[in-house]
């Protein structure tokens, strides 16, 4: 009777592998090594006529097993206090179809805040951070951005090129006012760094192997 319980044991156990999806945290996306010598993007959030409404989103591709995003980080050359006045920000996430996201379809929102976390690098360099997302994305390419919102007075700030580029570049909607997308540095990303989860299917025992098991 113990033989065959552990049997069962170890039957239930196989089976259990060959079925099992696995969940790691790690880097999704690396790209947080920023330039100081290029250019950045113009990326930040304040209401009103003499505010400012400028979103940069990235160009994300998404494994085969998709992505459970659990923090996404910029990098951000800032003065004021920078760390002391920005507190959240706003998530947009759209389709990628081309080179770009479409006027008038890709429409950036103010609807899903984030509370963002700033952390003093050096200089004026800060790393802002949304975190605890847990958000689910299938495989796929995206464009991606979180826009700081200013509105207690700090600084719009430059969100730091990346020396990695990776895909079509950074694009921007509504820099100095414009109401259409476009890439004011070509051939550059923005600096930023994806953390969470991608699942991998776990390569357990054959059938054959588990029928071994009664022999």
């Amino acid at each position: 009777m113990k033989i065959q319980t552990t049997k069962l044991c170890l039957t239930v156990l196989a089976l259990t592998m060959i079925m099992a999806i696995s969940a790691s945290a790690e880097i999704l996306l690396d790209q947080s090594d920023y330039n100081l010598d290029v250019p950045g993007f113009i990326n930040a959030y304040a209401p009103g006529p003499m505010g400012m409404q400028t979103f940069s989103v990235n160009d994300i591709t998404v494994g085969e097993n998709g992505w459970v995003i659990q923090s996404i980080t910029s990098y951000v050359n800032a003065l004021g206090g920078y760390d002391d006045l920005v507190n959240s920000g706003y998530l947009n996430i759209f389709p990628k179809t081309g080179p770009m996201p479409v006027d008038g379809v890709d429409v950036p929102t103010i609807d899903v805040v984030v509370d963002l976390t700033v952390t003093f690098i050096s200089g004026n360099d800060f790393a802002v951070t949304a975190d605890n997302l847990n958000l689910e994305l299938g495989a796929g390419e995206y464009w991606i951005g979180v826009t700081p919102d200013i509105s207690n007075g700090a600084d719009y700030g430059v969100h730091l090129a990346s020396y990695t580029y990776v895909g079509d570049a950074t694009a921007t909607l509504g820099l100095w006012g414009d109401p259409a997308w476009q890439t004011p540095n070509p051939g550059f990303d923005a600096a930023v760094l994806i953390m969470g989860d991608a699942p991998v299917a776990v390569e357990g025992l054959s059938w054959g192997s588990v029928k071994a098991l009664y022999r």
